[in-house]
């Protein structure tokens, strides 16, 4: 599926959020159309994982949220020499030391960004949804959050860097941890699916 070039020209000046929305609208409207897919939504008690304030409280300080996204803005300037380079508001990124651990840095990003790198790096693979249950409702940055390879090394090498795991990290850091327990998740139930329709 391809969007027409309008719809393609409106997505470019969405958020990330509102254009991943879309999307997965799109995608649902080729399914129902090629394949004459029908489905209906039921909410479940289900295994999760909660994201709560640790013991001593959330230690996350609000900024201010990120400015619309504007496509014919030029771009940023190159930073001048010896200038930090700026992380552009909405993003995050993890940078990978010498002794295998870990950098993440953050600039002005839902708790939801958090939470969904949190779904891809879970170690236990266990697919339980990640429920937010922090009560932060605004926009935050990660400043240099320094934890330990996910994983070991295949050859051994470096495999205990001086860094806390990611889950000690973001409880002493960012004043937040999981929780494994059980929660309410929306599933998607299948009423019906035919063969697909020919191009």
């Amino acid at each position: 599926g391809k969007p027409t070039s309008d719809l393609e020209a409106a997505m470019s000046k969405m958020t990330n959020e509102d254009r991943a929305a879309q999307t997965r609208m799109l995608q649902q409207s080729l399914l129902a159309d090629r394949f004459n897919l029908k489905v209906h939504f039921e909410v479940r008690e289900m295994p999760v994982y909660a994201l709560v304030p640790a013991k001593g409280g959330l230690k996350i300080k609000a900024v201010d949220a990120p400015a619309p996204r504007d496509p014919n803005s030029p771009p940023s300037p190159p930073p001048s020499p010896g200038q930090k380079l700026m992380m552009p508001p909405g993003f995050m990124a993890t940078a990978i030391k010498p002794d295998g651990s870990r950098t993440m840095t953050a600039h002005a990003i839902p708790m939801a960004n958090l939470i969904g790198f949190l779904r891809n790096v879970n170690e236990d693979n266990s697919g339980r949804p990640i429920l937010d249950q922090t009560g932060f409702s605004g926009y935050f940055d990660i400043s240099d959050l320094s934890f330990a390879p996910l994983t070991t090394n295949a050859n051994g090498a470096n495999s205990t860097p001086d860094a806390p795991s990611l889950a000690t990290a973001l409880e002493e850091s960012l004043g937040i941890k999981l929780v494994a327990t059980k929660g309410p998740v929306e599933v998607v139930v299948i009423d019906s699916i035919d063969h697909p329709s020919e191009n």
